[in-house]
């Protein structure tokens, strides 16, 4: 699928999706960047038993992590779901108006948007059991499959889209991104769930636990 449509796409429209979406965001960018965040805060309490409050690490790995994050998943997964999937309104639209793609998307383009936003949320299920096969996670994969990361996943891959496709800017969808998952991973327990080793008998109980929480 994704092969016919960048196949149906030439490099110098590639190109001038990239540059339109990489301009610095305007006001309405940035305001569209904390509504997003803030229908994610409130879009979160339905799962709120996924997030932890947990004691944020020493300053270098914070400031590391934040780094990291900033390039992957945030600036990474940006380019690829939203810049180089979406239409942009600058380019493959008519101008900037106040609903930017939103309006004027055609059937196929809306049809397009939404198994993009579905294949961005499922590929986190395999994509946590290679990281845990190649041992860079302790969880063996289950944060990634858990139903609430799910829903998050979701929640996050809907106002990404919803920013970009109104905005057609990739700045504004980088920070929509990064932020809940720099807070997820320093503040809400986070990391603490990928590096947990569900192999121990305290990991197991707990993950008990939770699930009967769940049900």
């Amino acid at each position: 699928v994704f092969f016919f449509h960048f196949a149906a796409m030439n490099s110098s429209h590639i190109l001038a999706r990239l540059n339109a979406a990489t301009e610095l965001p305007t006001l309405r960018g940035m305001e569209l960047a904390l509504g997003g965040l803030v229908a994610m805060a409130l879009l979160a309490l339905p799962v709120r038993s996924f997030l932890e409050l947990s004691a944020p690490p020493r300053l270098p790995q914070a400031l590391l992590m934040l780094l990291r994050c900033a390039l992957f998943p945030s600036a990474v997964e940006e380019v690829f779901w939203r810049v180089l999937l979406l239409p942009n309104v600058h380019i493959d639209g008519s101008g900037s108006p106040a609903s930017g793609m939103l309006g004027q998307m055609t059937p196929t383009q809306w049809l397009w948007a939404c198994a993009c936003l579905v294949l961005f949320v499922l590929y986190h299920i395999p994509f946590g059991y290679a990281l845990a096969r190649l041992g860079a996670l302790r969880d063996d994969g289950r944060t990634f499959r858990d139903p609430r990361f799910i829903w998050l996943a979701l929640v996050l891959g809907t106002a990404c889209s919803m920013v970009y496709l109104v905005s057609g800017n990739y700045w504004a969808c980088v920070l929509v991104h990064w932020l809940p998952v720099c807070v997820w991973l320093l503040l809400l327990g986070g990391e603490q769930r990928l590096r947990r080793d569900t192999s121990s008998p305290s990991s197991a109980t707990q993950l008990s636990a939770e699930s009967d929480e769940k049900k």
